[in-house]
C-alpha cells in the first residue's frame, strides 16, 4: 500500500490525520505519566517520543488549555512513584 493510500484510508476510518492521531496518543501517555509518576517534563518528553519539552507543552496547551504542571497539580493520584 502506498503512503498516500494509507493516509487516505486512515483519515477515512478515524476522521483525523495519522500525525494528529499519533500526537494525541503521545499526549494521552504524557497525561498518564503526569498523573501516576514523579517524572519531570524532560523525562516524560523522552518517554512519549516528543521532539522537545517545548513541543509537549505546546500540544498540551492546544488540547487541554493548560500546562503539564497545572494538569499534574489538578489530576495527580497522590500516590505517585
Amino acid at each position: 500500500m502506498s503512503q498516500r493510500t494509507f493516509h487516505r484510508k486512515f483519515h477515512a476510518l478515524t476522521g483525523e490525520s495519522y500525525g494528529q492521531w499519533v500526537s494525541k496518543q503521545r499526549l494521552e501517555r504524557a497525561k498518564n505519566l503526569l498523573r501516576e509518576t514523579d517524572l519531570n517534563i524532560e523525562q516524560i518528553t523522552e518517554a512519549c517520543g516528543f521532539a522537545s519539552s517545548g513541543s509537549l507543552r505546546r500540544l498540551f496547551r492546544e488540547y487541554t488549555d493548560g500546562s503539564p504542571k497545572e494538569y499534574r497539580k489538578m489530576h495527580s493520584l497522590g500516590t505517585r512513584t
